[in-house]
């Protein structure tokens, strides 16, 4: 049985974490790029990156909490 209290367990929690957040932080780079090649005025430009800067934040959000929950189990 493997406990979350296991150092190797925990590393490769973290690195599972920052894995998913990293692909997901360059999905939504990935995605923004291909839209602005669409973009033609200034304030649509500046909504589409609100909305990217917005949703990489929630990313690097839960990303933290992930972490958070994680290291509390580990303390159990």
């Amino acid at each position: 049985m493997v406990h979350l209290s296991d150092s190797a367990t925990s590393a490769a929690l973290r690195d599972a974490i920052r894995g998913d957040v990293g692909t997901r932080l360059d999905a939504i780079a990935d995605r923004l790029e291909g839209e602005i090649e669409s973009v033609r005025h200034l304030d649509e430009l500046e909504e589409m990156l609100a909305e990217a800067l917005t949703e990489a934040t929630r990313v690097f959000a839960h990303g933290i909490a992930a972490r958070v929950r994680e290291s509390r189990l580990e303390g159990e």
